[in-house]
């Protein structure tokens, strides 16, 4: 199943927001460390942010992006990868994660982040 094949009924009865998958003009970034950590933007600035992630000269870091974070270094120091979804999954993160998006690569954190389709 992927997200195109989801039932309207089926995602308002698990609480999924299809409108705000389906809005063309968002991206969810998602980083994944022990848990999963969500910040939605634009497109524009998903495209911006990539940029400035080639440019090391830049002094721009993806640990700096303003995602709220558990406080638990001893869960969170040690890996640290990425991934962006289109649209606001929000409402699902977690089974955008497990099935809707099919063969998803993690980014690393000096790398673009690849968008999930």
């Amino acid at each position: 199943m992927n997200r195109t094949q989801i039932h309207p009924v089926l995602a308002s009865n698990l609480g999924y927001d299809l409108d705000a998958m389906n809005d063309s003009e968002k991206v969810t970034l998602v980083r994944r460390r022990s848990v999963y950590e969500e910040l939605v933007m634009s497109k524009n600035e998903f495209e911006k942010m990539n940029q400035r992630n080639l440019h090391i000269d830049d002094d721009f870091y993806l640990s700096e992006l303003k995602m709220t974070d558990i406080q638990f270094p001893d869960f969170t120091d040690e890996e640290t990868k990425y991934i962006a979804f289109p649209g606001d999954v929000t409402s699902f993160t977690d089974d955008a994660i497990g099935f809707l998006f099919e063969e998803q690569q993690w980014t690393d954190v000096y790398e673009s982040v690849r968008l999930a389709d």
